[in-house]
């Protein structure tokens, strides 16, 4: 018996979009539906009524899908939704994401809604076909095209602006960067390094800039690029970056802060579960439980009323601020 799969590989189209043909959506352009209806006519395809009615029933369930769900920031906002949904009528299914794992057939006519967190956990194809199943999706720290999802966020850039201003009030001139990985939260948080540094008359130095990947061992690895660089103060675009750093400094003798300031990014650096050092250090606090409340509020009303709220960035608060950060010239 043919399936919605074989259409898809005959037809030389992915699965969204033999979906949408059979869904009526007017965004297929009129050849590819040809296309479409005319393998659909040869293998004698008819869709499974039955199957997609379970797939609009109630389940009062959504899906949190991830592929990074088992990290200390991604399983702690994790937590903060769960929270929140337990708060509804709702429950909540955790789904890590695996290569090779097609999401849509493990989670379709079981969950009402999916959330959606880090970058690219689902690929657009995966979100539209979920869309146009009739499941709506809210993503978290993503960025897409698809204008029926609801995008969460953190203000990057305006949070890192903050924090590198901040070592600049108390009199740091030479401050160096970790920045994670090439996608959009970390080129955000650099750029806001960045200009924070033009806006008070300081350099923008690449070689006072390293990459971590936003991995503790990687980070740990690599500090060395900045040490013996005659740095006062670090802004790492992530906690665990922070750490990773630290680990190697402690190791050489430097003092943080009374050597160098360092100021992280999530407020996940004392949590023992992940990190022995379990310590306290100056940080970008996100609102965790704000985002999960405007997650689920807008997962709601997308299920409740049909309709999207707006996109919201929200931004983090600077915590602990003698922790890790010393003013120069200051003695204690």
């Amino acid at each position: 018996m043919s399936n919605i799969y074989d259409i898809a590989k005959i037809s030389g189209v992915s699965r969204s979009t033999v979906s949408r043909v059979l869904n009526n959506s007017p965004n297929v352009n009129e050849k590819t539906r040809r296309q479409v209806l005319a393998v659909i006519e040869q293998l004698g395809y008819t869709p499974n009524v039955a199957a997609r009615s379970l797939a609009r029933r109630k389940t009062y369930v959504l899906g949190i899908v991830s592929d990074s769900l088992f990290t200390p920031y991604s399983s702690k906002l994790a937590g903060k939704i769960v929270e929140a949904v337990s708060r509804t009528d709702y429950t909540t299914v955790l789904c890590p994401l695996f290569p090779g794992r097609s999401i849509f057939r493990t989670l379709f006519g079981k969950v009402d809604g999916i959330i959606e967190l880090n970058y690219n956990s689902l690929t657009v194809a995966e979100k539209q076909e979920f869309i146009d199943g009739g499941i709506p999706v809210v993503s978290f720290d993503n960025k897409t095209s698809l204008s029926a999802i609801t995008e969460v966020s953190i203000d990057n850039y305006y949070s890192s602006y903050k924090a590198t201003e901040y070592l600049i009030r108390q009199g740091h001139r030479r401050i160096g960067h970790i920045y994670g990985a090439p996608y959009f939260t970390f080129d955000e948080r650099l750029e806001g390094y960045r200009k924070a540094l033009e806006d008070n008359g300081l350099p923008f130095r690449e070689e006072w800039v390293m990459r971590g990947d936003n991995i503790y061992r990687t980070t740990y690895e690599r500090a060395y690029q900045l040490i013996g660089q005659d740095l006062t103060a670090i802004f790492a675009g992530s906690d665990i970056m922070a750490l990773g750093y630290m680990k190697l400094a402690a190791e050489l003798d430097i003092r943080v802060p009374e050597d160098v300031s360092i100021i992280g990014f999530d407020d996940i650096s004392n949590d023992s579960y992940y990190f022995e050092e379990n310590m306290d250090i100056t940080t970008l606090r996100q609102p965790m439980g704000d985002i999960a409340g405007y997650i689920v509020e807008a997962m709601l009303h997308l299920l409740d009323k049909g309709e999207k709220l707006p996109n919201k960035a929200f931004v983090s608060e600077l915590v602990r601020l003698t922790a890790t950060v010393r003013r120069v010239g200051a003695t204690r």
